[in-house]
């Protein structure tokens, strides 16, 4: 994956406190174009042509950065510098309402710093959350495609490209762009500030806009840096790729590990993300052999269980195949109890259980309770999913009426599976290996989650 030059320089907005020519209410948003508009204007990817915003719709959207920016107490490089030269005493009343302003964004880095993965998860998450119509009017399987370099991390995505609400979110605290459908992370102002564990610059350029972010943890803007957009020129992207995110490495990254982690993504996250199709990695490091990699779970649902498939090939060379199998059961648990964080009164709960090849054999291996990102395992031999709340880093699930009801519903959900076990010859012995109620039960290990011993309790009851 090569990196593109410039095909369109967009001036910055430098306005201070000016007279107001730049400014864009809320119902002044840039324009959203429709697909078939796309397709009308011909802006649909080409072959052999590159694809640059029209100028007026990415003159509004650079608009709209800005204004964000303003909002969240920033200016332009080019004002910084004029202000700290010719109004100093204006620069530093500004710096401490910034100061005051960033301390939330502060202390939601520290939380989110706590596991080192976790940008890896928000961004597959939020690739998840995104819209795919041009994709699939274009007979494209939805991606996410991660390329590390020594001085970076390229994420590309097929996705439909950022909306003005889905940038106002990312520029947030505390925002999300959650929305009524159940299912959805949407986090894209809360998790994606995670990346900051591994990156001092994140460029991202979607659709018609392109902004960058400068943060690091021992700098002086108190975190600041986070929201505060500064508009970019655009850059020739590959057709197919609508959304890139640049990560500009901080340099004291160990790479080595950062290897480690995209070549471990979890391949059982594809077992219930919702658009997703594939997960892509490359590595090219400054020497030494290059790899590829490629998670999927390809869909054949007259086989009665899923497969998840690892690719990985050096060099170009033969690709080696790794699958693994699961039987699914999901349940819709409805009525949930009203919680701050969640619009939603319905959930799914999703129990994965490993069987063999040909579907008929249960492998007991432990396994992950997954918050739409792994969190530990807790005892179980079975793969538990739900829409959890979690504290900010996704460590540690909370204590809640809500959480207590997907409890209840997992061991419902797990009644379910029994029950499809019984109609198959062989899992009908088997499924109480799976449960592993007693080991739970007793569990003093470190790593149990004591949330989650209730349900070995329904399990008995049931």
């Amino acid at each position: 994956m090569s990196k593109r030059g410039t095909t369109q320089q967009l001036s910055r907005d430098g306005s201070f406190f000016g007279d107001g020519s730049n400014e864009l209410s809320e119902n002044d948003k840039p324009r959203q174009a429709t697909a078939a508009q796309l397709v009308k204007r011909k802006l649909k990817p080409l072959k052999g042509r590159p694809r640059v915003a029209p100028y007026d719709l990415a003159r509004d959207a650079q608009k709209w950065v800005a204004k964000i920016r303003r909002e969240n107490g920033g200016v332009s490089r080019e004002v910084e510098a004029g202000m700290k030269r010719d109004y100093p005493e204006a620069w530093e009343v500004l710096q401490s309402v910034r100061r005051k302003l960033g301390s939330a964004a502060k202390t939601l880095a520290t939380d989110l710093y706590s596991k080192d993965t976790q940008y890896l998860y928000e961004l597959i998450q939020n690739a998840d959350d995104n819209q795919y119509t041009r994709a699939e009017a274009n007979a494209e399987e939805p991606y996410i495609c991660f390329s590390l370099y020594p001085d970076q991390l390229v994420i590309d995505c097929n996705e439909d490209g950022f909306t003005a609400e889905n940038v106002k979110a990312i520029c947030g605290i505390g925002q999300s762009t959650k929305t009524a459908p159940q299912g959805c992370v949407g986090e894209k102002g809360i998790g994606f500030k995670s990346v900051f564990k591994i990156a001092q610059r994140v460029h991202i350029q979607s659709g018609f806009y392109s902004f960058s972010f400068e943060h690091t943890r021992d700098s002086d803007d108190e975190g600041l840096g986070m929201v505060t957009p500064m508009t970019e020129p655009f850059k020739d992207l590959p057709k197919d790729v609508i959304t890139r995110i640049t990560l500009t490495l901080l340099s004291s990254v160990d790479l080595r590990t950062l290897v480690d982690e995209l070549s471990n993504v979890p391949d059982t996250l594809l077992l219930f993300v919702k658009k997703l199709r594939s997960i892509l990695v490359n590595i090219y490091p400054e020497t030494g052999d290059s790899t590829q990699l490629v998670y999927s779970c390809p869909q054949d649902p007259a086989r009665g269980f899923k497969t998840v498939e690892k690719q990985s090939r050096s060099n170009d060379g033969e690709w080696i195949v790794e699958k693994r199998h699961f039987r699914v059961t999901r349940r819709t648990i409805k009525g949930l109890p009203h919680d701050t964080s969640r619009k939603q009164t319905e959930a799914d709960v999703l129990l994965a259980f490993p069987v063999n090849e040909t579907g008929d054999e249960a492998i007991l291996q432990g396994q992950h309770v997954f918050a739409y990102s792994p969190i530990r395992p807790v005892g179980f031999n079975f793969l538990i999913q739900s829409d959890f709340i979690t504290q900010a880093g996704r460590e540690v699930v909370v204590h809640s009426p809500r959480n207590k009801a997907l409890l209840s519903g997992v061991a419902k959900t797990f009644r379910d599976a029994v029950l499809e076990f019984c109609a198959h010859k062989k899992l009908q012995y088997q499924w109480m290996s799976s449960s592993t109620v007693s080991e739970l039960g007793s569990s003093t290990s470190p790593t149990s989650l004591t949330d989650f011993r209730p349900i070995s309790r329904d399990l008995t009851q049931r």
